[in-house]
């Protein structure tokens, strides 16, 4: 404050140089003195505005990280209520691929859940009677397929069984499916049953609907009734 003091004097004198009969260096002195002025108030006002206004970046960071831990909790735990047995270095896991898988395409979390309860129950050594594998049940074939396209490196059938390949490869090609289709029901019964299958059964006006997708529903609205929120 005593800056802005010591300036203010200036600006009077300069006031006073101006009022009086002044040589040209005086005027000049006046004119630096006057830019002195405004370059301190201009100086005070931002400092002002920075440490009356704004966090630190440490702040904000700390935060982000307090919204995006709070929300992979809330995953966990939603995973625990369907699989009450899974450890919870498992369900904490889990939670952070399907956080961040999820926002990546836009999907809501409580959906890819809800698949993973139908699919597989949260076992990622399942495998179902045609030969899909893992958390969200990825037919070797279809994974082989889509891996060069997502830029993943396919080792064969046992890369199915790492929650995260699994999980990744999973909702991408529900993305997939739903791009195709244009319909997120379409796109599940597809993700389940084939796209080439579904295709045919349009194609004969027979009816889409499917246990899997009914099944999927009833997870969901579980979700949502039991007070889980979307975006997590």
């Amino acid at each position: 404050m005593k800056g802005v003091y010591f300036i203010r004097e200036i600006k009077k004198i300069g006031r006073k140089l101006i009022n009086a009969t002044v040589t040209r260096t005086q005027v000049l002195l006046c004119v630096a003195f006057w830019i002195s002025l405004e370059a301190g108030l201009v100086f005070q006002y931002c400092y002002n505005e920075i440490t009356t206004s704004y966090q630190p970046i440490s702040y904000i960071q700390n935060n982000v990280k307090k919204i995006k831990t709070n929300n992979i909790d809330q995953i966990a735990k939603a995973i625990s209520m369907f699989q009450p047995n899974l450890e919870k270095r498992y369900t904490i896991y889990y939670a952070n691929i399907i956080h961040k898988e999820s926002i990546k395409y836009g999907y809501d979390w409580r959906l890819v859940l809800a698949i993973m309860k139908a699919e597989s129950d949260f076992d990622k050594h399942a495998i179902s009677d045609r030969g899909a594998i893992g958390l969200m049940q990825i037919m070797p074939d279809t994974a082989e397929w889509l891996s060069p396209k997502l830029n993943y490196e396919y080792l064969g059938v046992s890369s199915l069984y790492d929650p995260e390949f699994n999980i990744k490869l999973g909702i991408q090609y529900l993305n997939m499916m739903h791009n195709k289709f244009g319909d997120i029901d379409k796109a599940l019964i597809a993700y389940n049953k084939g796209p080439k299958k579904l295709m045919r059964e349009i194609d004969l006006g027979k009816e889409t609907e499917s246990e899997f997708l009914e099944k999927v529903k009833v997870y969901y609205a579980h979700l949502k009734n039991s007070g889980y929120k979307y975006p997590a």
